[in-house]
């Protein structure tokens, strides 16, 4: 811990605690603990992956405009923006060229990790919802795109084709059924150009997790984790919403049978970001999002098992079947979506 680049940080009192959150998967996280006089002080030290984001620059460039652009609006919820450096910018570097940011942390809030209950998917999605309608004025044209073709679906797929021919055959043949299913599936990409017509500030992780809400309450205190913040697709955010929420079990789950979409989720989710949105939202856009969570669920099964065929190197995996089953579980969470909405 004493490796940490606290020193950066304008700090009050006495650092007398430094705990490691895992919840994330992607960024180092710690939470650090202040004695001051008038009482403990908390914040969130966090490393920015830069094997996942390679323009860290970029990200925190992106967070701090959208930060001082909400700032300057009567948003209502809290603000996330990072803490200066003693020498004012949002960020430091270490000495092994690392990049580190410092976050207030929010006493009385806390992050749900599924969406068991109506009302959490409605307050999540709501939040969600009235965070894109305060950065409908926002000039999508200031942010940087920080992972290219984030959300590309047609680009996905290709990747995908190209990973059959990489593949084992001992892989091939263990996923030759949804590799079938999945190429079957190719219709889907024909909805991708309009929805792509559509550019605006997005936060493209949409999962529960990613809002905070207040502990007693269960209203949304604010909206977390924007290294994905960038310009992009408003129905892919509502459909990364559909694709985590709506399930009663993760992308982890290997019992099929409870993979599927909850319609009571479903229907809170929606009504809470349509509701949280209002008129920010075109009547094209609202068309099409139906059509994002689709294209989304789609997807994240095309990455996986292009993962799979190419020898696991971008998700972890706890043994060598895992993205092989995780592909399967979002390509039947789709079935039952379709099934749903058809």
């Amino acid at each position: 811990m004493s490796s940490l680049p606290l020193h950066h940080f304008p700090l009050p009192g006495t650092i007398d605690q430094i705990e490691p959150i895992t919840l994330g998967l992607i960024n180092q996280t710690f939470k650090v603990r202040c004695s001051t006089p008038d009482g403990p002080l908390h914040y969130i030290l966090q490393q920015i992956n830069t094997s996942i984001f390679r323009q860290p620059v970029a990200v925190m460039d992106n967070i701090q405009q959208v930060a001082a652009f909400l700032s300057g609006s009567n948003y209502p919820r809290h603000i996330l923006q990072a803490l200066p450096t003693k020498t004012g910018e949002s960020f430091c570097v270490d000495v092994q060229n690392q990049y580190w940011r410092l976050y207030p942390f929010l006493e009385n809030s806390l992050s749900v990790q599924r969406a068991d209950r109506p009302e959490w998917a409605y307050e999540a999605a709501y939040t969600f919802g009235e965070y894109a309608r305060y950065l409908a004025d926002f000039d999508v044209g200031k942010l940087q795109v920080t992972v290219a073709d984030f959300h590309h679906t047609p680009k996905r797929f290709a990747h995908f084709q190209t990973s059959i021919g990489q593949a084992s055959e001992e892989r091939l043949a263990k996923a030759r059924a949804l590799i079938e299913n999945l190429l079957n599936a190719k219709h889907l990409l024909a909805h991708y150009p309009a929805l792509e017509n559509c550019q605006r500030v997005v936060h493209y992780d949409t999962k529960i997790s990613n809002v905070l809400l207040d502990a007693q309450t269960y209203k949304g205190v604010c909206v977390i984790d924007l290294d994905t913040l960038m310009p992009g697709m408003l129905a892919y955010d509502y459909g990364d919403m559909v694709r985590t929420f709506a399930p009663p079990v993760d992308e982890n789950a290997t019992d099929l049978a409870q993979v599927f979409v909850r319609p009571d989720i479903l229907q809170a989710t929606r009504e809470g970001f349509l509701e949280g949105i209002k008129d920010a939202i075109t009547k094209e856009e609202k068309e099409q999002l139906t059509d994002g969570a689709r294209l989304i669920i789609y997807e994240q099964s095309l990455r996986f098992l292009t993962d799979y065929l190419q020898g696991d190197l971008y998700y972890s995996t706890s043994h060598p079947e895992q993205n092989l089953q995780r592909a399967q579980n979002q390509w039947t969470l789709l079935q039952d979506f379709l099934r749903q909405t058809t």
